[in-house]
């Protein structure tokens, strides 16, 4: 295959930082495309790494936009995971011979001109060189307020390179990105192309295009016969060491010159890792190690290796594109593995993308590139003249002009910066300003040299910054910080002003994506016309509930999804579904949110927020049967019906109206008239189900379409048009409030009422203490009729003396009481009841007291505990009711309680849950659920596998509202 013919397969040869960013990139720019990783192992066994020098990594600037602006990685996601530092740059103990001369190289644009012409050096060079010298992070903290310098600070990270492979990983398997199991023993080539890989068995397989990102052995390019070209630098070996950190954290890496070399030190949150690259001839082993432990004390093992700086006669040949140290591995002190990573990966898309032109070029380009990078690492070498060892004597002796032509330019030319040229020798790793600040911190001086400001104006604007990074925070407060405040670390990745945003701006340019990064997402929504919100919409501030999809109704637990996406009609929620579907991203739909456990609620994936779709489609009374959309809530219906005067109410209505009618027919939903009904499953008609793939079912009562998604809480398509039962009756309910005694002495009430029917409405609550039942029985009737007085004839309840008159509408539609605000970690069940055999419900009962005060949830129960008793006459296959007794006892246990409070309790909640599945009930899908490997089976029983396979056809990738099935 050539690049001319589009692939559909993709094998990437490798297992480290270098194949999982390509396979990321891949899978970004056309999520489509199927992408395997295979590390490579060779035939001795032994995993072959990214030839990376010490299991630190310390990236330059160009990680982030990379990263977060064209990968899509939610940058919080990898600092709570990755738990990277910030680099500002890196400290030079290296050039002129005395320790005064040292200098930061940071990162960005400063005033190299003014600090030498006004200092003599560049050691307050720019605001950030200076907040390198304190040590300090780019956060302010002036007269009381932080003040963030990230979207102005251009930095890169420090990082643990195994934390961040296994971020990219699993970030990778999200995406879609198969990881080959068996190992990578070979690979065959015919000369021009790859033709097959030999995995362990001596199992073959094939791909249409091969990147190679296997290290230094590059496994691939070999196979082909790719030549090697070494780069001849001084140092051929490295030995590396881990110490732990001690004392405030460095917010940049470190080049310390040593006698046969030099240490390169990479200091990360929790450890610091050193590596004395050197040269083998030049000290002994014995040596090298002892003066490793003297430059770093409290290192542990060290481990040695070769170093073999050079590269490949080319990056492409045939079906292989080299990525990472495949290609070239570069001199350490050149900071430049990943930036070069990136630089492979964008020329591989711009292949993608161009149908694979201008091979040629490329391949010139990237030499180029990586010629430029060798020859200023070769002119460091010559010119460090820190110690007078042998070995430095030799380098700084030696006739190698590599190099030398950047420091004639500036020597006869004059910085950089201050003539607003790009240096030609600067391989893309440093800016007119680095190059400049480099060279000049080496002893290399400019000619005509001037200062644009007079040296009162230097020392003024150079005191400022030095009184900004004395108020600047310390990097692990910094951080920390960071992981608190959202704001900072979007504004630094996200914000249009920052650095970042003309960065990733190019990379997109160069290969447009279609995938799930934020600019991606962005660019089709606008083009769609479909309203898009993203966290920095919502979730800067403290959420609220039902607003804030950071939130549920629960209240305690917070996911941040990367995107949500408001349809204004069916249309465009089918455009959502499809779209969301071919880019492989999870998704959630969410009406208001009404889930006690986390149901509606996704991190980094998508949110359908079905707020536009309650029109309501049509009515006819004659049939006694109203249409609505499913984001329709229950009191938009109710109040259609209201309006007319016609008396007409939806047959079955929840205690709590302002939830979507599709939400609550997904969990089941429990009415006030459940108590004769059943769930309000039973009152639904005809639906309309929408599958991920956009078509619109018109499914009723047999269909497994219409069967399977009542109840299977949106596991195979949105309800986008619900169609019920109406009936005709008062808008009155005339009630009386009935205390029980005992939980006994309402099971034997309800039994009568259920079976004789008397009343409309049966409300009770558990006061778990003192194991009574407070609650009311009612009639839906215009006003007392006179009879009322013996209402509870032969009932174990004790009525008050007061009748109420209640407007059923009025009563309903008031705002929710200060009871819905705190965190309610929820779990609600229905429970086997048989008439027949009451002990056996009340022994039930029984448990369920000791287990709820022994967790003590009691006292977070101030109003009670719902209790209802309702006949099993479901007729659906996933009502959430037991079958297997006439009569179910369905409790609500919302306990109520700050949001801190709940972490302790939830184990309790969870066993509870447990507990009512191993007897026998079944669990309201929207509450706190056991996590126990049984749940579903315990759940759905012997309809769980036409569910899952209902799942498999409709929603193959698992997509769709991911969590219970998938």
């Amino acid at each position: 295959m050539s690049f001319r013919v589009r692939p559909g397969r993709i094998g990437v040869v490798g297992g480290g930082t270098s194949a999982w960013l390509t396979a990321l990139a891949l899978k970004e720019w056309r999520p489509e495309l199927a992408v395997t990783v295979l590390p490579f192992t060779g035939r001795d066994g032994a995993v072959l790494t990214d030839g990376a020098v010490g299991d630190g990594l310390a990236t330059r600037p160009s990680a982030l936009p990379f990263l977060h602006g064209y990968l899509g990685l939610d940058p919080h996601a990898l600092h709570r995971e990755v738990r990277p530092a910030w680099n500002l740059g890196v400290r030079y103990a290296w050039g002129r011979p005395e320790p005064r001369y040292d200098f930061d190289l940071a990162f960005g644009e400063g005033n190299v001109a003014e600090a030498l012409a006004c200092d003599g050096g560049v050691w307050r060079w720019s605001l950030t060189a200076q907040l390198m010298a304190a040590e300090r992070a780019p956060l302010a903290r002036l007269a009381g307020q932080v003040h963030a310098l990230l979207a102005k600070t251009p930095l890169g990270y420090l990082a643990e390179r195994a934390a961040l492979i296994a971020h990219l990983a699993g970030r990778a398997a999200a995406v879609g990105v198969r990881l080959e199991p068996r190992p990578l023993l070979d690979a065959q080539a015919d000369g021009a192309e790859i033709t097959g890989l030999t995995l362990a068995g001596g199992e073959a397989t094939a791909f249409d295009l091969y990147v190679d990102a296997s290290g230094p052995r590059a496994l691939l390019l070999e196979a082909l016969g790719v030549p090697w070209l070494d780069a001849a630098l001084p140092c051929d070996a490295v030995v590396t060491g881990t110490a732990p950190a001690a004392g405030a954290a460095r917010p940049h890496a470190t080049l310390t010159t040593l006698e046969a070399g030099y240490l390169w030190t990479v200091p990360t949150r929790d450890r610091v890792h050193h590596a004395y690259v050197h040269a083998s001839g030049a000290a002994s082993a014995s040596a090298v190690e002892a003066a490793l432990r003297e430059a770093a004390p409290g290192i542990g093992s060290v481990h040695r290796a070769p170093l073999r700086s050079g590269r490949r006669a080319e990056l492409v040949r045939g079906n292989v594109v080299a990525v990472g140290t495949s290609y070239g591995a570069p001199e350490p002190l050149l900071l430049a593995d990943t930036h070069l990573e990136i630089l492979h990966i964008s020329r591989l898309l711009a292949l993608l993308t161009s149908g694979g032109a201008e091979i040629a070029r490329v391949n010139a380009q990237v030499a180029e590139r990586w010629d430029a990078a060798r020859d200023l690492a070769a002119l460091q070498y010559r010119l460090n003249s820190r110690l007078n060892s042998d070995f430095w004597r030799d380098v700084c002796g030696a006739h190698d002009r590599r190099g030398a032509a950047a420091a004639d330019e500036l020597s006869e030319r004059g910085l950089w910066s201050a003539r607003g040229e790009s240096p030609s020798a600067d391989p893309g790793l440093y800016g007119a300003h680095g190059l400049d600040a480099l060279l000049t911190g080496l002893g290399v001086r400019p000619a005509g040299l001037s200062s644009g400001v007079s040296a009162v104006d230097w020392a003024s604007l150079a005191e400022m910054r030095a009184r900004v990074a004395e108020a600047a925070l310390p990097p692990e407060e910094a951080l920390e910080l960071a992981a608190r405040d959202r704001a900072l670390l979007d504004d630094l990745v996200y914000g249009g002003d920052s650095w970042c945003a003309p960065l990733a701006e190019r990379m997109r340019r160069t290969a447009p994506t279609r995938g799930r990064s934020r600019a991606a997402l962005a660019e089709w929504t606008r083009d769609a016309k479909i309203q898009a919100l993203f966290p920095s919409d919502f979730a800067r501030t403290e959420p609220k509930y039902p607003e804030s999809p950071v939130i549920d109704f629960g209240k305690f637990l917070r996911r941040v999804p990367a995107v949500v996406l408001r349809p204004r009609d069916q249309d465009q929620l089918a455009e959502c579904m499809t779209t969301l579907y071919r880019r492989g991203i999870p998704f959630k739909i969410r009406g208001t949110g009404h889930s006690n456990g986390g149901q509606t609620l996704i991190d980094e994936g998508a949110v359908i927020d079905t707020r536009w779709l309650r029109r309501i489609v049509a009515d006819d009374p004659a049939a006694q049967t109203l249409t609505i959309e499913g984001g329709c809530w229950m009191e938009e219906a109710q109040t259609f019906l209201y309006r007319q005067g016609r008396g007409r109410w939806l047959e079955n209505l929840l205690m709590h109206w302002r939830v979507t009618m599709a939400g609550s027919l997904a969990v089941g939903g429990f009415g006030d008239t459940s108590h004769y009904r059943g769930t309000q499953l039973e009152m639904v008609e005809r639906l309309v189900v929408m599958t991920p793939d956009g078509t619109r079912h018109t499914v009723g009562r047999g269909d497994p379409l219409f069967d399977y998604s009542l109840g299977g809480r949106g596991q195979l398509g949105v309800m986008t048009e619900v169609t019920l039962r109406t009936e005709v009756r008062p808008g009155s309910v005339v009630a009386r409030v009935v205390r029980w005694p005992s939980m006994a002495s309402f099971l034997e009430d309800a039994v009568t009422i259920i079976g004789e029917r008397r009343f409309d409405i049966l409300r009770g609550r558990i006061h778990w203490q003192a194991a009574t039942v407070d609650g009311a029985v009612g009639r839906f009737q215009d006003a007392p009729r006179g009879d009322e007085d013996g209402w509870l004839r032969g009932l174990g309840g004790k009525g008050a003396p007061k009748l109420e008159a209640i407007d059923y509408y009025t009563e309903n539609m008031k705002p929710p009481s200060e009871h819905w605000l705190p965190a309610t970690p929820a779990v609600e069940f229905a429970l086997p009841f048989d008439p027949a055999d009451t002990p056996a419900a009340l022994g039930l009962l029984a448990e369920l007291r000791d287990r709820v005060l022994g967790a003590g949830l009691g006292p977070f129960t101030p109003l009670g505990t719902s209790f209802m008793v309702l006949p099993t006459v479901d007729t659906l296959p996933l009502a959430p009711v037991p079958r297997q007794t006439p009569l179910a006892i369905m409790i609500a246990l919302r306990p109520e309680m700050p949001a801190d409070r709940v972490a302790p309790v939830l184990p309790a909640i969870r066993d509870i849950g447990r507990w009512a599945l191993e007897r026998g009930g079944k669990l309201y899908l929207m509450c706190v659920e056991p996590g126990t490997p049984d749940f579903l089976e315990r759940q759905f029983g012997a309809h769980l596998a036409p569910l899952r396979e209902l799942k498999r056809r409709c929603d193959p990738a698992g997509l769709l509202n991911p969590g219970l099935l998938s």
